[in-house]
């Protein structure tokens, strides 16, 4: 079984004409902060590593405005470290 990150998933669509939505694979919390300038709301967020995440964790988020996504995100850190 090959299983690859969200970043190396897109990037090999991308390099191999298979269409893909916009996607943004933020570095820091900076940038996650940062995002709301860049894109519009809703935004669809994925934890990077959803296999590695604890039991019953919900790896994928419709996040509706900013407080939500900084919410959601100081949530994704506390629950699964390393996921955000």
């Amino acid at each position: 079984m090959v299983h690859l990150r969200s970043a190396a998933t897109n990037s090999l669509c991308q390099r191999v004409g298979i269409p893909t939505p916009p996607a943004v694979f933020h570095q820091s919390r900076k940038e996650l902060l940062d995002l709301p300038q860049r894109t519009r709301f809703p935004i669809v967020a994925k934890a990077s590593e959803p296999l590695a995440a604890p039991a019953g964790f919900k790896s994928v988020l419709m996040i509706l405005c900013r407080e939500s996504l900084i919410s959601d995100y100081e949530r994704f850190a506390r629950e699964a470290p390393g996921q955000h």
